[in-house]
């Protein structure tokens, strides 16, 4: 892993003998919310050629950017630009198997989520936690409520992974997310 700039990622890019694909870690984001518009430096890391970024998402644990922000970035590594190979989004910053059900329909099935510790940190190891993504997952893509697929006996993992972080509903306004009313709710399956 190294820190460089667009001109070195376009020449890793640009590299025939390279032939893997190259994600952009954004580890210094923060440092970046007032001084640079995401969907502009989404924009440029396709340009250079970049496969898969790291973009801000309202959802995370750190919500930087707005909503609309987050789901241009998307857009933009997504939609027909002049030829330009598609880039996958990786919606990021604190996410946990409790967000599927508001991050895939938002975002659509063309993303990446990058579950760092919310599989690390499952109560039952990172095993179970790759499962309870795998559940969450399969719940948001068969239309049934994450709850509801949570109380599946086969579905444990994601039962304790709920347990642990809680779940998120979509809010009919999202910048009153900072309302106690729009916190993850939590989750006790009565045994």
């Amino acid at each position: 892993t190294y820190s460089v700039g667009l001109s070195a990622i376009r020449d890793v890019t640009d590299d025939p003998d390279i032939n893997i694909p190259v994600m952009v870690h954004n580890s210094h984001m923060i440092s970046s919310i007032k001084s640079i518009s995401w969907p502009v430096f989404t924009k440029l890391l396709r340009l250079c050629g970049a496969d898969q970024t790291l973009t801000p998402t309202y959802w995370s644990s750190i919500p930087m950017v707005s909503l609309e922000e987050g789901l241009r970035c998307q857009h933009i590594a997504q939609a027909q630009f002049y030829g330009f190979k598609k880039m996958w989004s990786m919606p990021a910053a604190g996410t946990y198997p409790g967000l599927a059900p508001i991050l895939i329909p938002e975002y659509g099935k063309d993303i990446i989520i990058p579950s760092g510790g919310g599989m690390l940190g499952h109560p039952d190891g990172y095993t179970a936690g790759a499962q309870a993504w795998q559940q969450a997952i399969a719940s948001v893509m068969n239309d049934v409520p994450i709850t509801e697929y949570a109380k599946k006996p086969e579905n444990k993992a994601l039962r304790r992974a709920l347990e642990k972080w809680g779940y998120l509903e979509r809010p009919e306004t999202p910048w009153l997310r900072v309302a106690p009313k729009f916190h993850p709710k939590p989750f006790k399956m009565d045994d």
